[in-house]
């Protein structure tokens, strides 16, 4: 089940497998591209949205276990307000979300 197997993975990151963490980071780098194009409508600001995600998301593993599914939640999250950010400070102004 996916999310045995993430647990698992961010239980072995927390223990500080570099290669769950990667795996981790691969198995949702392109789900976080895909929703964050979505927001931004284009490619280089998706770019960024995503590594900003990952960054937060990975810091957010170092300080707090957490289950598959917050973990899943806070990378949606982090993608979004990574993105709203941007918009309200103007970095959009061909958005599709608006």
């Amino acid at each position: 089940m996916q999310i045995d197997e993430d647990n698992d993975l961010i239980d072995r990151c927390l223990e500080g497998s570099d290669a769950a963490l990667q795996r981790l980071i691969t198995k949702y780098q392109r789900d976080i591209y895909t929703l964050s194009y979505q927001m931004a409508g284009d490619m280089e600001e998706a770019k960024d949205i995503t590594q900003k995600t990952l960054i937060k998301a990975v810091g957010g593993l170092s300080v707090n276990e957490m289950s598959a599914a917050a973990l899943g939640l806070m990378i949606a999250l982090f993608a979004y307000f990574q993105h709203d950010g941007a918009q309200s400070h103007g970095a959009h102004r061909d958005c599709r979300c608006r």
